[in-house]
């Protein structure tokens, strides 16, 4: 999903795990942000899929919900994470969710591996299809690809004052919303959860990443 905001001018792309919900939010109550796609929008183009949830740039331009002399009318700028850190959230969220059944008893809902360094080779080993091919690794969805701007996380209300600069619109205070109730319980560092084959594994698959914005391995 993305947040389209034809007042200011912005396409803002929802990266996983990167406080992406909150600027949404923002960019919808006090920027005239709406939904793309909308929930019940589908691609105009009928031989393409656009996720409803995290679609990146090229899917919505593929998909022709945005055009290419839309988007170059557009500053699009998306969410990015220190790859290890955002794992580290994506695990705890994933193996923390819970359903009731119907008779009151609570289990755990995913059934991905309860143990990080198993989940981690669940979540970035390549598929069936890319093993047969000889991928050790899935490949990576890019949602900064041909994006104008980003978001660090890490400094989330100093670069969104930056963006909402570039776009010539007023300053707005980030709210602190859908943080991951794990990591509020556990307190560690996230290199807490990694011995040198599952930093391997993380520098492997998010090489572009790592170089492009500059994020590395930091003991705690």
């Amino acid at each position: 999903m993305a947040i389209l905001s034809q007042e200011s001018g912005l396409l803002f792309i929802q990266t996983p795990h990167t406080g992406s919900t909150a600027v949404a939010r923002l960019l919808i109550r006090r920027s005239g942000g709406v939904r793309l796609p909308a929930r019940d929008q589908r691609a105009i183009n009928p031989r393409k899929v656009v996720p409803h949830h995290h679609a990146t740039l090229r899917q919505l331009m593929d998909g022709d919900l945005i055009t290419a002399e839309q988007r170059g009318r557009l500053i699009v700028a998306a969410g990015v994470r220190n790859p290890f850190d955002l794992l580290v959230s994506e695990f705890i969220r994933t193996t923390s969710a819970t359903q009731t059944r119907s008779d009151g008893s609570v289990i755990r809902k995913p059934a991905a591996p309860a143990e990080f360094p198993a989940w981690l080779r669940w979540r970035l080993g390549a598929r069936l299809q890319g093993r047969l091919r000889g991928r050790r690794y899935a490949a990576l969805r890019d949602h900064t690809e041909g994006v104008d701007e980003v978001v660090r996380f890490e400094q989330l209300q100093e670069d969104f004052d930056a963006l909402m600069k570039r776009v010539g619109a007023a300053p707005m205070e980030v709210p602190v919303i859908n943080a991951t109730v794990g990591r509020q319980r556990d307190r560690r560092h996230y290199s807490a959860y990694f011995g040198p084959d599952e930093r391997q594994a993380v520098e492997s698959v998010y090489a572009g990443w790592l170089d492009r914005f500059g994020y590395s391995f930091e003991p705690g």
